[in-house]
């Protein structure tokens, strides 16, 4: 499931190319490439049962994917801050909405990840929860105003960099990553070289001579 929701720079790169009129560079897609692939090796998904449960991070993937584009192509003169904004509201209001249709599901009791009861909460849990709701607006204001002035293509391979954060948070914990883990935050790493590397222009006539 992990790896079906960071799917969402794929999305992004190719809503870029075939929709934004954005020019894809053999190396960017290479990167792209090498990303999906070590994010693989770093996620496993190979490991859990999988369902029909995992479209819905894909469905949140390749909606993420095109508010990014629409960003890029359409709201180049609104503040990043509004963007955020309207973005985490419609998150917010497409997740009651579909609470509410879950609901409606049969026995909705056999899904505890979504309807199961909520922890007892002290305050520092809802000081970290505040903490939280900062770091989470700023993350989408910045990234509102990344898709803004630079390539999607550019940016989506960089979102991947969420994982190795995640795994040496797990490491912290003392959770040990197996060799395929260590190997696909290499490959991320190599992805996001990749992706960076502008291609060499041919020199002009006042160069070449």
């Amino acid at each position: 499931v992990g790896a079906a929701n960071y799917t969402a720079p794929l999305f992004v790169a190719l809503l870029a190319v075939f929709v934004g009129g954005e020019r894809g560079t053999p190396l960017g897609w290479l990167g792209i490439a090498v990303g999906f692939g070590g994010l693989l090796l770093l996620v496993q998904p190979w490991k859990a049962d999988l369902s029909l449960w995992v479209l819905l991070p894909m469905l949140g993937a390749v909606s993420y994917a095109i508010s990014h584009t629409i960003t890029r192509m359409k709201c180049q003169h609104l503040s990043p801050a509004s963007l955020s904004f309207a973005q985490n509201f419609c998150m917010m209001a497409g997740g009651l909405l579909l609470g509410g249709l879950f609901l409606m599901l049969p026995n909705p009791g056999s899904h505890p990840q979504l309807f199961g009861p909520w922890p007892a909460l002290d305050g520092v849990d809802y000081a970290l929860l505040l903490v939280l709701a900062g770091l989470t607006v700023t993350a989408s204001t910045l990234i509102a105003r990344s898709y803004q002035i630079a390539p999607p293509a550019t940016i989506a391979i960089f979102e991947y960099a969420y994982l190795p954060f995640a795994l040496g948070w797990d490491m912290l914990r003392g959770e040990t990553p197996n060799a395929l883990a260590l190997l696909g935050v290499a490959l991320i790493i190599i992805a996001g070289v990749l992706v960076t590397r502008k291609p060499k222009s041919a020199p002009t006539a006042e160069q070449a001579a």
